[in-house]
């Protein structure tokens, strides 16, 4: 008996494991969602139905796009007193299992669920996110051989495809 309880926690540890091998998106752009400047050298696509003011600012950018049914918010705002950083917070090496960070309610959530982005088969991305109906997501962008947060995601969990088709434009420019 006690090996039967061995082996199947052994499966058990082996399934989990499998669980947390992540395909990654190779990236590509949409043939009709409309190309916008995000970031300095980079830009992204998006829906027809999503406002916003985009890239904007005068002493470093902050950006903001939502849905017009605010099913989906993309931003970033990392600014001081005096000026806008391009990114925010940097990923230890190697990238942890999650993250934590803060929701629209402000409070902290883990993020553990995560999707990697690639270009030629190269990571390029990380996408980390929780699961809950209003979920939240934080982007890592591969700059200088460092993930650098580069936009915070708040969505409705069914909307998750869309967030990751949007993200998937993001290119150098």
């Amino acid at each position: 008996m006690k090996y039967l309880f061995y082996v199947l926690l052994l499966l058990s540890l082996i399934a989990c494991e499998k669980e947390a091998v992540i395909s990654c998106l190779e990236n590509a752009s949409h043939p009709t969602w409309a190309s916008e400047r995000f970031k300095d050298n980079y830009d992204i696509q998006l829906p027809a139905n999503y406002d916003g003011i985009g890239m904007a600012g005068f002493e470093g950018y902050f950006f903001l796009k939502y849905r017009q049914d605010s099913l989906v918010e993309f931003r970033y705002n990392y600014c001081g007193p005096l000026y806008c950083e391009p990114y925010g917070d940097t990923l230890t090496s190697p990238s942890p299992n999650f993250i934590v960070a803060t929701n629209q309610m402000g409070d902290s959530v883990n993020l553990a669920s995560i999707q990697e982005f690639c270009n030629q088969g190269e990571v390029i991305g990380l996408l980390y996110h929780d699961n809950i109906a209003n979920a939240t997501g934080r982007y890592f962008m591969k700059v200088d051989n460092q993930f650098l947060e580069g936009l915070e995601i708040y969505f409705d969990t069914k909307e998750l495809q869309e967030v990751k088709d949007v993200i998937n434009t993001i290119v150098e420019q």
